[in-house]
């Protein structure tokens, strides 16, 4: 036994060594580019531009110097150290102290800790009511309520399912942010799968698991409202996941709607699909079982820690003075910060045979009993929604989608990022209520009660561009 303690000790300490010295390497890598870049700055002048100046040119050199093999490397190096030290203190109980302390989660910290934040920006809770309307394997399908009339009079269902990586209140932020609520007061009576905490009841859950769920939620609305075809709304990995199961069982769906979803993964040149791509996050899951939410929190920091560690903080405190911009902002931070554990091989799958392989739409997507995943078996209405400058799945990945299926496409793209198209402003005002009415559209164009084939001869193109 103490034999035992003793080589856990010993481990431990090699492994904490190990992690000093990565992060010695990253902390390197940054700084490196900092002092450069205020250097050449300074150059020009030191006067009160001289930090908007430098914080954009941080922003073009560390996109270039984060996409380097040598960074990369020592990246890599990092989070598999600190997988090994989270991994060793669990033996200890002290893996929840440690990840806390090394993910420099400044935000989690002050929204958990502060006096000085009022209670109206506690979001803890969801904004919009919902009901529970049935459980598969521990998950929740809930459907969402009018809070007013504290039902549902919306008579076209429609399944919203958002990344695996997130939990579900990017849908349904605050009053004047919510998807859920922009999607319910043009019609559509909203059901959600809640996920977020499927590696805690079975973290050896796959790609396979995810599309049962999927699969099983579809035909629990279609029992519950005796429509046949369910439409589909599908954020980021989540209409990845969402296009995946329409392949499968496109009989059960009425129409898909993809929100800023990776789906050719060759043209998605974002700094996180290139990560994705070289990272060795197989060697993490190893470590681990999954993969954590605090290793992902804190990939996300990594990729510009000035603008995630102090310049959104430096914006806040000019708005203040700003009610809505500062509930929002707590409740963006809460969001961003609570990002849950991925079983081990769903995280394996998606990234190996997507990320890296581009299985999707090469054809060669093998799940279930050999089942092939062949997206030309879509043949009913598609619609992208993507942004411009989109900093996680690069827009043109997105639209790829109609190069495989045989159903008509629209496309809606507004300027703006990842993020901004479930809070921006244009998107609620446009992007959203433009969804909901072309749902509604194909519920008018097909009978509900009947599965009725679409033609494969035509693939109809509508591009719309929201300026």
């Amino acid at each position: 036994m103490y034999n035992k303690i003793i080589a856990n000790y010993v481990n431990s300490m090699i492994d904490i060594y190990a992690l000093q010295i990565s992060y010695f390497n990253l902390y390197s890598e940054y700084s490196s580019v900092y002092l450069n870049v205020l250097l050449d700055e300074s150059k020009k002048g030191i006067d009160k531009s001289l930090y908007e100046r430098w914080i954009s040119q941080i922003d073009i050199k560390l996109d270039e110097e984060l996409r380097t093999d040598n960074f990369i490397s020592t990246l890599s190096n990092f989070l598999l150290s600190l997988s090994r030290v989270i991994k060793d203190s669990k033996y200890y109980g002290l893996d929840k102290l440690i990840e806390e302390v090394i993910s420099f989660n400044l935000t989690k910290y002050i929204l958990d800790n502060s006096i000085f934040i009022p209670n109206r920006y506690d979001n803890k809770q969801n904004v919009t009511s919902y009901k529970i309307v049935g459980k598969i394997n521990n998950i929740e399908l809930i459907n969402f309520i009018d809070e007013d009339r504290k039902t549902n009079n919306n008579t076209k269902p429609v399944l919203l399912v958002y990344a695996q990586i997130n939990r579900f209140n990017i849908m349904d932020l605050t009053p004047e942010k919510s998807v859920v609520k922009n999607l319910m007061s043009h019609g559509l009576d909203v059901y959600l799968l809640k996920w977020d905490d499927l590696a805690y009841y079975n973290s050896n859950s796959t790609i396979e698991d995810y599309i049962e769920l999927i699969n099983e939620a579809i035909k629990l609305i279609s029992s519950k409202t005796s429509i046949d075809k369910i439409p589909i709304i599908g954020y980021c990995w989540g209409g990845t996941l969402s296009l995946i199961f329409s392949s499968l069982f496109p009989k059960d769906v009425l129409s898909l709607t993809l929100v800023a979803s990776p789906i050719d993964f060759s043209k998605d040149n974002s700094l996180l699909s290139l990560w994705s791509k070289s990272l060795e996050f197989d060697k993490i899951i190893n470590e681990l079982g999954h993969m954590k939410g605090t290793l992902l929190d804190i990939a996300f920091i990594l990729r510009n820690p000035p603008r995630h560690l102090f310049d959104k903080y430096y914006k806040l405190s000019q708005k203040g003075d700003d009610p809505k911009f500062v509930e929002l902002f707590f409740a963006v931070e809460k969001w961003l910060n609570n990002t849950p554990d991925i079983p081990g091989p769903f995280h394996k799958k998606f990234i190996n045979s997507l990320y890296k392989e581009n299985c999707l739409v090469k054809g060669n997507l093998i799940l279930f009993n050999n089942d092939l995943v062949n997206l030309e078996k879509i043949n009913f209405p598609v619609m992208t929604v993507t942004a411009v400058n989109d900093e996680l799945v690069s827009f043109e990945s997105t639209e790829a989608v109609l190069d495989h299926v045989k159903g008509s496409v629209k496309q809606i793209q507004i300027p703006g990022g990842h993020v901004g198209l479930c809070i921006g402003r244009k998107a609620h005002d446009k992007v959203w209520p433009e969804v909901a009415n072309w749902i509604k559209i194909n519920y008018d164009n097909s009978n509900l009660t009947t599965n009725i084939k679409s033609s494969h001869l035509n693939q109809e193109i509508d591009r719309s561009i929201l300026l």
